[in-house]
């Protein structure tokens, strides 16, 4: 049968209020960002990233699922946690990210000790995961730049990810990790 079913219910903030989501390939749930204050935690109207669960979901009752809001952040405006992308069973969630989550709780980098860090405010990409509540810093470039490291993607059995970036990811990475290209030998390289 097909059917609409209605997540949100904003009063305001334009076209673009609630955007980009992201539906996981099971059809289980739906990420997207957005400025609107769904769950009572964004009273700055920042952008947020959201998550639904659509097997919560009760037609019946208004709004009609459990809104989990992933970030709590201020400042940023629309810049502030954007494009967020969902692997296939909906356990990850991937984005990007101008604020700092050094004071968030068990935040890291990928070495999985040190704690977060974006100080700059540089567009940096984060890895949420859902059956853990924890968030990751995927990268820790520099440049105050909204638009560094955007677009993140990640693959379906959440094991890679993906984004556009404009940051030299020549040497070592956050955690000691080591930049690869796709042959898994040669090191990666500034292009510009």
């Amino acid at each position: 049968a097909n059917s609409v079913l209605q997540l949100t219910f904003s009063t305001g903030g334009g076209f673009a209020a609630n955007q980009l989501p992201d539906l996981n390939q099971k059809s289980t749930v739906v990420a997207w960002d957005s400025d609107q204050d769904h769950t009572g935690a964004n009273a700055d109207g920042n952008r947020e990233i959201f998550v639904v669960d659509l097997s919560a979901c009760n037609p019946a009752t208004l709004p009609p699922c459990p809104i989990t809001q992933v970030t709590n952040t201020t400042g940023g405006g629309n810049n502030a946690n954007r494009n967020g992308s969902l692997s296939d069973d909906g356990r990850f969630v991937v984005f990007d990210s101008t604020r700092d989550f050094a004071g968030v709780s068990g935040c890291t980098l990928l070495d999985g000790t040190t704690a977060c860090d974006n100080s700059d405010n540089n567009s940096e990409v984060m890895l949420y995961d859902r059956q853990l509540a924890k968030l990751t810093q995927l990268t820790s470039t520099t440049g105050s730049s909204t638009s560094s490291n955007i677009r993140a993607r990640i693959s379906n059995d959440g094991g890679f990810a993906t984004w556009q970036s404009t940051r030299d990811f020549s040497g070592v990475l956050p955690g000691g990790v080591t930049c690869k290209l796709a042959d898994g030998v040669t090191a990666c390289a500034n292009d510009g």
